[in-house]
């Protein structure tokens, strides 16, 4: 059956606004295709400017001439839309590859009804704004992957009577809600926590998310397909995994394969990073580290035994004023064997390393290039005392006025009660000259605090009354 062509609603406006005149034309424009009347030729025929054209509906029947690339890229090009209904059409049922891509205008779209397939790139960085909605007949859930990269105002998915896809509060999954397809760039919430049940998160599902800042993932999650799953999510702080998890874990925001023993993803907004040496011995390379600028403090826990080429380098740090980002204080574990070239370099505003080897470990070249040239402080290395000697010139840190420190034990006789003890640079260390703080457990069932006391060097003096406080402190000696 063929229709002939339909132009309905053509509703001109006028705004006036202040003492002038402003005038903001609006036109809504429905055409209909036929098997000889494609779109292009229908637009033709309803004498309108197609670049005034605000809102615009497409009828199709079965009969009728299907959308081509050629048709999205008529539509993609119209320079005033911002509403585009094809539910009326029940003929076009792939929108091609990159069809809408970059659309600064359309904001709401009404899909095909019969629509099967949209090819890659489809939506990527377009202007829709709220929730889009599928029809039905959209099973397949490769097809809503890739397909809206970099949408920022797009807030959720609507798939219903679908069997295949389904939305969850907005966000994509397939497999009877086993599998993570795809989070919406502008779904609101900066925390969001992944279903108890659901096992896969798929490959590119948190691309280009710029408000989601804590990710959660379950207990049952056994796979996270790819290497790109958070590329440009640039607000993220951290990624937590539930208990009980034993195929990954978090160590404090970053999330870890616990089967590779591997590092997999490091926030870009992370502030603090912790390797737990239980969860990984070596770090990955390729700036792993460097896309976060805002760490301000590295901790490499006991059992860590190699840091990667370039891991810890800033990304872009060569193209920099200063190379630097954030960072201030490195700290490394006895079991350290090894770190490799580039690993730390250009890291300017560092001024405190704290290296517990006593054989120091083995540094690649230019391991700490320019570390902690960028700005005034001075540089400390603080390397066990008994090896002070061999450290000397350690790393080439002489170079940028590092000066090396000796650190000592720490010990504490508290009758089998932890106390908390902190220095500058660690909890069982301090060097010569630093505060160190104490203080004693709170509400332990039968005990009280009586005092502090000191046993073994009479050098030691606690600050003002805290012999008699919970809390006290003092100044460490050097240790013989």
């Amino acid at each position: 059956m063929k229709h002939p062509l339909n132009i309905r609603n053509i509703i001109p406006a006028l705004l006036i606004c202040g003492s002038g005149l402003m005038v903001s034309a609006q036109t809504n424009v429905t055409v209909s295709l036929t098997a000889s009347r494609g779109l292009a030729a229908a637009l033709t025929e309803t004498g309108a400017d197609i670049n005034t054209i605000t809102a615009l509906t497409v009828v199709n029947d079965t009969d009728g001439k299907a959308l081509t690339a050629s048709d999205f890229a008529v539509l993609n090009g119209m320079k005033a839309l911002k509403s585009l209904d094809m539910s009326g059409d029940l003929k076009t049922t792939t929108i091609t590859s990159a069809a809408f891509q970059n659309n600064a205008t359309i904001e709401t779209y009404k899909l095909p009804a019969n629509l099967t397939n949209l090819e890659s790139g489809a939506f990527n960085s377009c202007a829709i704004k709220g929730v889009i909605s599928f029809p039905a007949t959209l099973a397949s859930a490769p097809a809503i992957v890739g397909r809206f990269h970099n949408c920022q105002g797009l807030t959720g998915y609507d798939f219903p009577g679908n069997k295949v896809i389904t939305a969850i509060d907005g966000v994509a999954y397939c497999d009877g809600g086993r599998t993570l397809l795809s989070y919406p760039c502008g779904r609101p919430g900066r925390e969001y926590t992944v279903p108890e049940g659901v096992t896969k998160v798929q490959d590119q599902s948190f691309y280009y998310n710029n408000i989601l800042e804590v990710l959660n993932l379950p207990s049952t999650m056994t796979s996270i397909v790819g290497n790109s799953t958070f590329r440009e999510s640039t607000a993220l702080k951290a990624v937590n995994v539930a208990a009980g998890n034993t195929l990954y874990a978090s160590s404090n925001a970053l999330l870890v394969d616990l089967t590779a023993k591997e590092l997999v993803y490091c926030p870009p907004m992370i502030e603090e990073v912790i390797v737990y040496g239980s969860m990984v011995s070596s770090t990955p390379n390729y700036r792993f580290f460097g896309g976060s600028p805002n760490v301000r403090t590295m901790v490499f826990t006991e059992g860590v035994e190699t840091i990667a080429d370039n891991g810890c380098r800033l990304n872009q740090s060569e193209n920099l004023a200063d190379g630097s980002g954030a960072l201030k204080s490195i700290f490394l574990p006895s079991t350290l064997s090894t770190i490799g070239g580039n690993a730390f370099c250009r890291r300017g505003n560092v001024n405190t390393i704290v290296c517990r080897a006593m054989t120091p470990p083995t540094v690649g070249g230019n391991a700490f290039f320019d570390l902690g040239k960028a700005d005034d402080d001075q540089l400390y290395v603080y390397v066990p005392s008994t090896s002070l000697a061999d450290y000397n010139g350690w790393g080439n840190l002489s170079a940028y006025g590092a000066k090396y420190v000796p650190f000592y034990t720490i010990s504490i006789d508290a009758q089998d009660v932890a106390v908390d003890v902190t220095s500058p640079i660690g909890t069982d260390i301090a060097y010569e000259g630093a505060v160190v703080e104490i203080s004693a457990p709170r509400n332990l069932e039968g005990l009280s605090f009586e005092r502090w006391e000191v046993l073994s060097s009479a050098s030691v003096k606690f600050a003002g009354n805290g012999e008699y406080s919970a809390s006290a402190s003092f100044t460490m000696p050097r240790q013989t």
